[in-house]
């Protein structure tokens, strides 16, 4: 009962034993590896034609988010002699304004909205804090016209409060500075296993009890289908990268795939900007390093479909030549009553070889060019990133905007209205 048209599938597991089994186990589990593979073949349905795309700085004028911020340091000095250092603070952000020719700066604070407006040289500025006119000084400059910058204002402990800064594309700058709230700290032990159960997530290793919160904050801003998307990833906690991780350049954190395994790697570096930056609004501020665990889920729920043959490939590799010799092996004697099941497995195993083909033609070619980046970059604004890291491809622009739509809605709607529509309409999941 040999056919033709297995050898490649002998070949898996050419030493395999074939032990004893029934024809009715072993038909049910040629069924059971057939629909795995069928379940992932409608992912193969609608390669794109084009073979690559993108991702491109936006030109002058154009809205982004400037995710590294504004480092703002706390000095001590500054207490002992406040107006000497407004003073000069002051003479900056008039230097930068007027450089800039700023037609407006808006100032809101404690729900109060200043306006001013030239001549730059005499404004006192009137109520603007010595840590906005610094921030002023900075982000008023014409380089960064279309730019958002966060910053925390720093504390003799701790965080003082929370600055934006807005360089609209018309030239006009908008400063916003909120108090920090006085937030009850959350005391709860968590764990990874509770992390784990609560939001269907692959392991977790070698994260602190401080970690695992902003890893559950995390994981609260996902949707239920995007918990889904990735149930399979795990998350690991490194200090540096190593391996494979190391060619990419990644420093603060990488997705990685690895036969049927998918995981996110954070190291050390996701952590360096957390005491001086903040991404989100200002009612919901985040720490940078939540920004970068989004980033990396992004990645996963765009490379799951790639993931998920990947996993079906490397169970047919595991499973499929031993069913293939305990086919041959059972073939050659077979009763009357057992030609129509050896008829059905053979047409079965058949398929599996045909699917297991395409799969790997489908992950091979993925890898170039994927369906959801064909649709992504249709979208209007995703050939450009949010940020000057999503300038990098499309690839990182997907993440990009991904990261930022959780955690800032409303920067992503003022930089590409379409692709928070994308977003939040789920398309990037179908």
């Amino acid at each position: 009962m040999k056919r033709s048209w297995i050898p490649l599938l002998v070949l898996m597991l050419a030493c395999a034993s074939t032990p004893s089994i029934t024809n009715d186990v072993l038909e049910t589990r040629i069924g059971e590896e057939l629909e795995a593979l069928r379940s992932a073949m409608p992912l193969t349905s609608a390669l794109p034609s084009v073979s690559a795309y993108s991702s491109q700085a936006p030109t002058t004028g154009q809205a982004y988010y400037e995710r590294n911020g504004i480092t703002l340091k706390y000095v001590r000095e500054r207490e002992r002699h406040p107006e000497a250092y407004r003073h000069g603070a002051l003479e900056m952000a008039r230097s930068a304004l007027n450089q800039a020719e700023t037609p407006v700066l808006i100032y809101r604070e404690s729900g109060v909205e200043t306006h001013f407006e030239p001549a730059w040289p005499e404004q006192e500025l009137e109520g603007v804090g010595i840590d906005a006119l610094i921030g002023i000084a900075y982000v008023a400059d014409v380089q960064f016209r279309g730019a958002e910058f966060d910053a925390l204002v720093p504390a003799r402990s701790g965080t003082a409060g929370y600055l934006s800064l807005w360089h609209e594309p018309s030239g006009q700058l908008i400063v916003e500075y909120r108090s920090a709230r006085e937030d009850a700290v959350d005391g709860m032990a968590l764990n990874a296993a509770q992390l784990r159960n609560e939001f269907g997530v692959g392991p977790i290793e070698g994260w602190s009890t401080h970690e695992l919160r902003g890893l559950r904050v995390v994981l609260s801003k996902l949707t239920p289908e995007e918990r889904r998307a990735i149930s399979h990833v795990s998350f690991r906690r490194l200090a540096k990268p190593t391996g494979a991780a190391l060619a990419t350049g990644c420093t603060a954190g990488c997705y990685r795939m690895e036969a049927a395994d998918a995981w996110i790697e954070v190291y050390d570096g996701a952590f360096k900007s957390d005491g001086h930056v903040f991404i989100g609004e200002l009612d919901a501020p985040y720490a940078p390093s939540v920004h970068v665990i989004l980033h990396e889920i992004g990645h996963a729920i765009a490379k799951r479909e790639l993931a998920r043959a990947n996993r079906a490939l490397t169970r047919c590799q595991q499973t499929c030549g031993t069913l293939v010799n305990q086919f041959n092996a059972k073939g050659r004697r077979v009763r009357p009553d057992e030609v129509e099941s050896f008829q059905r497995m053979s047409k079965q195993l058949a398929e599996i070889q045909q699917l297991s083909k395409g799969l790997s033609v489908f992950a091979q070619s993925y890898v170039k060019s994927s369906p959801l980046n064909a649709d992504f970059a249709t979208v209007a604004g995703a050939g450009r990133g949010p940020t000057s890291y999503g300038w990098k491809s499309l690839d990182e622009s997907f993440a990009e905007y991904f990261s930022l739509c959780r955690l800032d809605p409303s920067a992503c709607q003022r930089i590409a209205p379409e692709v928070a529509v994308y977003f939040d309409s789920g398309r990037h999941l179908r």
